[in-house]
């Protein structure tokens, strides 16, 4: 019912260092020299930037320019990721790192330009093959207390993170206490906050890691973050995707998130970010993970989550994304023994939304895969078996049956609809005439192992054959 969210970059980051001037009075003629040489390495093309940086290693101006010129090449363009790599750039930045370990500006651009360049796939394998990742932990390590390079760091991480075979080299080099660090240490600053639940996002894909992220505090990190900073959507979106990632398939981080004021945080991000396609994606997701646990259902509903699961599905008709995700929350919230939630679900118009989803989205497999769902949980009463047959909700459901008779779930939730649609009688004659015996029959034949399938779909066919409810 719930999946994981695959991880994501962390953007390239638009604040390239301008030039420095460089004061020409009383200075050796050879730092005067290598001075001069730096401030001709703007504008140089990028071959003869790697080539002046890899011969004057010892240079600290030479490689503090070259780092900032690399970072600023490789901002925008994947072209040009990749052509620095091609030409030696990333072991030139490695060697600036390494060359200058104590000095904070070649460290802060060195690392800004690795965060660009890992953007590209082939780049992050060649990073973590080459020692990049060990410079860069050694960075964060070292300059504990500057910002900037940990907000550089934690995006080198995050990009480096949503590759798999990435994941342990950092979990096993200490990446996941140095992230926690940052954030802990720099709880005031938006850029760390962010870039640090980005990487926490991607590396808690991997089970063991969300076991030690949790076990090491990083719930309440992400958490903090989302308090102090709720008017940044891009640092929500990434907190509520780490959120979520550490709430699949534990119900101890669920109940930890919960007890913890996580549902008003992510309620609060949705709030203040309304037209924030991607954060009220990930806002529905979380929460329909998080309503797993009744204690999550109830602080939902006392705190008008289902009101912003629906404003958000009614707010994006043509997002599939959002369709999915609100009505994965929707029957989320409609589990268990709580009529008292599904009818709340049902008087603020949620049965019209989740109808509308399947209807607009017909083609979509998992917005029909978790529509299904959601009906399936609510039709438990006449009157709402009565209003979804009113609402043409029937229809898109067997439509979605023929469209994917290999997907198990929907024929399982198509079947269950069917079955609980036609208990209530006045809906029989209607759901035959749509055709529902050829559906249910070729779902049983198709799955005749899946035993939900052969029950509901013969009970739903006895009524059909019958004309009368047993």
């Amino acid at each position: 019912m719930c999946s994981i969210l695959c991880g994501g970059i962390c953007e390239p980051l638009d604040k390239t260092p301008p030039p420095e001037r460089v004061d020409s009075h009383h200075r050796e003629d050879s730092v005067d020299a290598a001075r001069d040489l730096a401030i001709s390495i703007h504008g140089m093309p990028p071959e003869q930037i790697v080539k002046t940086m890899a011969g004057n290693p010892n240079a600290s101006d030479v490689q503090e320019r070259g780092c900032a010129e690399i970072w600023s090449y490789t901002l925008y363009s994947e072209e040009n990721r990749v052509k620095i790599a091609q030409i030696g750039g990333l072991n030139t930045v490695f060697q600036a790192l390494r060359q200058h370990p104590t000095s904070v500006r070649i460290q802060e651009r060195g690392c800004g330009a690795l965060w660009n360049l890992a953007v590209n796939v082939k780049n992050q394998r060649e990073i973590v093959k080459n020692g990049g990742l060990e410079l860069v932990l050694a960075a964060m390590q070292k300059h504990g207390h500057s910002a900037s390079i940990q907000e550089r760091t934690c995006g080198v991480l995050c990009n480096l993170a949503t590759l798999e075979e990435n994941q342990l080299q950092i979990l096993s080099a200490g990446g996941v206490e140095l992230i926690l660090d940052a954030m802990d240490r720099h709880p005031l600053e938006v850029g760390v906050q962010e870039r640090g639940c980005g990487a926490l996002l991607n590396l808690a894909v991997n089970d063991a890691i969300q076991a030690k992220i949790t076990r090491l505090g990083g719930v309440e990190s992400v958490l903090r973050g989302m308090k102090h900073h709720l008017k940044y959507s891009d640092l929500q979106e990434r907190a509520c995707g780490a959120l979520l990632n550490l709430a699949h398939n534990d119900d101890l981080n669920r109940a930890k998130i919960g007890s913890l004021e996580g549902v008003d945080c992510v309620l609060g991000a949705m709030a203040q970010h309304c037209g924030s396609e991607g954060l009220q994606k990930r806002g529905c997701f979380v929460l329909g993970s998080l309503a797993m646990l009744e204690d999550n259902r109830n602080r939902i509903a006392n705190k008008d989550g289902i009101q912003r699961v629906i404003q958000a599905m009614a707010s994006f008709p043509k997002s599939a994304e959002i369709q999915e995700q609100g009505c994965f929350a929707l029957w989320s919230l409609g589990l268990g023994e709580q009529d008292d939630i599904r009818d709340m679900i049902i008087d603020l118009g949620g049965l019209e939304r989740i109808v509308e989803a399947i209807q607009l989205h017909g083609t979509v497999e998992n917005v029909q895969g978790q529509g299904s769902g959601a009906l399936w949980i609510l039709a438990a009463t006449s009157e709402v078996r009565r209003k979804i047959v009113k609402l043409n909700g029937a229809q898109p459901i067997l439509t979605a049956m023929q469209r994917f008779p290999m997907n198990v779930g929907i024929q399982e939730r198509g079947s269950g609809v069917m079955l609980s649609l036609l208990m209530y009688e006045d809906n029989v004659k209607k759901i035959m005439s749509l055709g529902a015996a050829e559906n249910l029959s070729s779902a049983m034949q198709m799955h005749p192992k899946i035993e939900s399938i052969q029950v509901q779909g013969q009970s739903a066919l006895n009524i059909l054959q019958s004309g009368k409810i047993e």
